[in-house]
């Protein structure tokens, strides 16, 4: 399950069926840097609720395979300043590429 994605309820029901969370065997999967569904109730505070009420062991996964360095770099320097993030840094195998240009709209509409 990817716990950046879910919200209170469905956390809390992941304890309920664990009955003991710190003996439980569960595994998750994980990106706060990639919480994006605020919308509908998920809550990032979920990644480090589960490392505390589970006693994992976590893992950072730092290489990117997608992107560029100068994607990555970029990206880097905006999530670095969010508050509470899980400090890591962003490796990449792909050293080189296009620059990032910024677009700056005045609507959505452009």
């Amino acid at each position: 399950s990817r716990r950046q994605d879910t919200n209170t309820v469905q956390y809390e029901i992941v304890k309920l069926l664990t009955i003991d969370p710190k003996s439980s065997s569960v595994f998750v999967v994980g990106d706060a840097d990639q919480s994006i569904y605020a919308f509908r109730g998920a809550d990032i505070r979920n990644v480090r609720q589960f490392i505390a009420d589970f006693d994992a062991t976590k893992i950072l996964l730092e290489m990117n395979y997608r992107s560029t360095h100068p994607i990555a770099a970029s990206a880097q320097a905006l999530i670095e300043h969010n508050i509470g993030r899980v400090k890591k840094t962003t490796k990449v195998r792909k050293p080189r590429g296009a620059h990032v240009k910024v677009f700056e709209a005045e609507g959505d509409r452009h």
